[in-house]
């Protein structure tokens, strides 16, 4: 058979016409193919697509579908990439093919972690790309072109640089929760001294330091240093105490 347009099987029955057999073969098989050049029930180029099916499409073999393991070359490249046998912009993708989308690296996908900066801005981004903040941006905490990740977040002045929740056993003070503080000095009764993992860069900062136990008692920072700073509970007549307290400083690291 061959396959023919709705307009070539019409002019087989103008008036005067005597359709032969290889006609009516033609309008019959042919309407399989026509409009859309799929077969009933059947997707373009699937395992039961002739050969003539999948050459209308300009690529492929016979029972493969378009641009799979047995696709040809010049079927690819009329897409602008890829190899044959594989699929478009996968792990050996040519460079001229991503290329065409404006940015990434050969082998990656785009807008991955090798993606050119071209690339992003083909997607209209705005202003200049952030970078990662640094201790001297948190200090200042002026910039608005950059972005905080965790481990410069606390060089912030409205971070904390230390805090603790400082219980006592039998007499003994510890931090049993704690952020930069390594470990609870006793210096006397009811003077605990938390000591910072990391030091302050200066002795001038605030501690705020409040008893968790008693509302009759009181908790006063007695000295601070740059490693650490020593509190003192006591009672309202002044009488020295152990008791639970929650302590947090505030300054630069």
């Amino acid at each position: 058979m061959a396959i023919v347009t709705r307009a070539s099987a019409k002019a087989y029955f103008e008036t005067g016409d005597k359709p032969t057999q290889a006609q009516f073969i033609d309008l019959i098989d042919g309407a399989m193919f026509n409009e859309d050049f799929s077969t009933f029930g059947k997707a373009l180029v699937s395992a039961a697509t002739t050969a003539a099916g999948v050459l209308m499409l300009g690529a492929g073999t016979v029972g493969a579908k378009v641009f799979d393991a047995a696709t040809t070359a010049s079927a690819q490249n009329n897409i602008g990439g890829g190899t044959v046998g594989k699929t478009l912009f996968e792990s050996i993708v040519t460079a001229s093919a991503q290329t065409q989308l404006g940015g990434g690296t050969v082998g990656r996908e785009l807008f991955s972690a090798t993606t050119t900066a071209s690339a992003v801005s083909q997607l209209a981004l705005a202003g200049t790309i952030p970078t990662t903040a640094a201790q001297s941006n948190q200090e200042t905490g002026t910039s608005g072109a950059t972005y905080v990740s965790p481990s410069v977040q606390q060089f912030h002045p409205s971070a904390a640089k230390a805090w603790a929740y400082i219980t006592y056993s039998a007499g003994t003070p510890a931090a049993t929760a704690s952020y930069n503080v390594s470990s609870v000095t006793d210096t006397g009764t009811g003077s605990p001294t938390p000591n910072y993992t990391t030091a302050l860069s200066s002795a001038d900062y605030a501690v705020v330091a409040v008893v968790q136990e008693n509302n009759t008692y009181i908790c006063r920072v007695a000295g601070t240093a740059t490693g650490s700073n020593t509190l003192q509970i006591t009672t309202t007549l002044d009488v020295a105490v152990d008791a639970k307290i929650s302590m947090a400083v505030y300054g630069d690291l």
